[in-house]
């Protein structure tokens, strides 16, 4: 049975975009749909490609692959299927762009020729040349001094040093290292998410807690900075979008508080009151004061539990 394909937007001309006024460098989506008007394609998977080019005359090497779209499962006589992709404007692209859906671009439906694929009137996008933005990082926390566990107010600033203002919101990370490089071992303090728009030559000061483990025993470590981590931003220069500042950390003394020899009464009756007894010892080497409340919520008051102090209470509950 012959087989015909109907495609919505096209196979060899360009696929119409929802808008006519696009910028170089920017992303958008492209969406199409393919009927089959004759018999059933019973191959269960093959590859749909998406290309631009300056020219309304489709030649695959004089065009730019920029995406591809993987169907899966047959497609029957009379049934269509849609595909939505989304793609970047190839940079310094100025004037008309031509988009195009090849269709099989695996060659994986053995059964169909090229003169069995009809589209429809091609559309031509229009691209404008954009300025684009360049942050550059710099820091004002500096000569840095603090204690483990203690939390501080960590301070950076970013520049647009660029021709073009920042036109999404974008995210910058902060990591702790031992070292001026991030690796999978280090640690990301917190996440920052900028929704300001940035025009070229405008400053951002960037002010976040973030608080280092107790447990760290290096005298010595970096705070890191990406900004526009993740690249959502069309960023002209990466190179200045990471950096470094280091900080002196000395080793906080702390309280370790341990349960130990919890015990109740062996016999329980529904409704009936009984009692819960535990001890608490502090492992750590500075003394405790205060009170604290555990999970069962019962409360004790610490007139000075010291290094090493030995049980201190019980707690009746029902």
């Amino acid at each position: 049975m012959t087989q015909n394909l109907w495609f919505m937007f096209a196979k060899y001309l360009c696929a119409m975009i929802s808008y006519f006024l696009n910028f170089w460098g920017l992303s958008f989506q492209v969406s199409f749909t393919i009927t089959n008007s004759g018999g059933p394609i019973t191959e269960t998977s093959w590859t749909d490609a998406i290309y631009v080019s300056s020219s309304n005359t489709f030649t695959q090497s004089s065009s730019d692959l920029v995406g591809e779209l993987q169907r899966i499962g047959a497609l029957l006589g009379g049934e269509s299927y849609t595909q939505q992709v989304r793609f970047r404007i190839p940079v310094n692209w100025v004037g008309d762009l031509y988009v195009f859906l090849l269709f099989d671009s695996s060659k994986s439906v053995q059964a169909l020729s090229d003169s069995q694929i009809t589209s429809d009137t091609p559309n031509v996008v229009q691209v404008e040349a954009l300025e684009f933005p360049d942050l550059a990082l710099s820091f004002t926390s500096e000569n840095i001094s603090l204690s483990s566990g203690e939390p501080f107010v960590f301070e950076y600033e970013v520049t647009n040093v660029g021709e073009g203002p920042t036109l999404f919101p974008w995210f910058d990370a902060i990591y702790l290292s031992d070292d001026a490089i991030v690796d999978p071992f280090d640690l990301k303090l917190k996440t920052v998410i900028n929704n300001d728009i940035l025009n070229p030559g405008d400053t951002k000061t960037v002010n976040e807690e973030v608080s280092i483990p107790f447990d760290i025993t290096t005298p010595s470590l970096y705070f890191i900075v990406e900004v526009d981590v993740g690249g959502r931003l069309f960023d002209t220069n990466e190179d200045n979008n990471r950096g470094w500042t280091l900080a002196t950390v000395k080793q906080a003394f702390t309280s370790d508080i341990s349960v130990q020899k919890v015990r109740s009464d062996q016999t329980l009756e529904y409704e009936s009151s009984f009692t819960v007894e535990w001890a608490l010892r502090n492992e750590g080497v500075e003394n405790v004061e205060g009170f604290v409340c555990d999970t069962g919520l019962c409360c004790l008051v610490f007139a000075d539990l010291g290094l090493s102090s030995p049980p201190c209470g019980s707690a009746e509950s029902s």
